[in-house]
């Protein structure tokens, strides 16, 4: 994955290939929440989907990281 896009308020980090995309989006919705998004496009293995999560700014960085690492794992085991 590498850095692709960057400015103030948003990060996309990702890799596109021609077996598919995937991306983590941050941004800052609010003066004190961030937006995680997780999409995955063109998978030959799986559909394309996104995945949502938002935090408060104070919000355990560990934690979030276990709650991605969750959801993502869980979504991709449906398939």
């Amino acid at each position: 994955m590498a850095l692709i896009t960057e400015t103030r308020t948003f990060m996309d980090i990702g890799m596109n290939n021609p077996d598919g995309s995937s991306h983590f989006y941050f941004q800052q919705v609010s003066k004190n929440a961030v937006m995680i998004q997780y999409e995955l496009k063109g998978d030959p293995t799986m559909p394309d989907f996104k995945i949502n999560w938002t935090f408060d700014d104070s919000f355990d960085q560990e934690l979030m990281l276990l709650k991605i690492g969750t959801d993502l794992h869980r979504r991709m085991m449906m398939y």
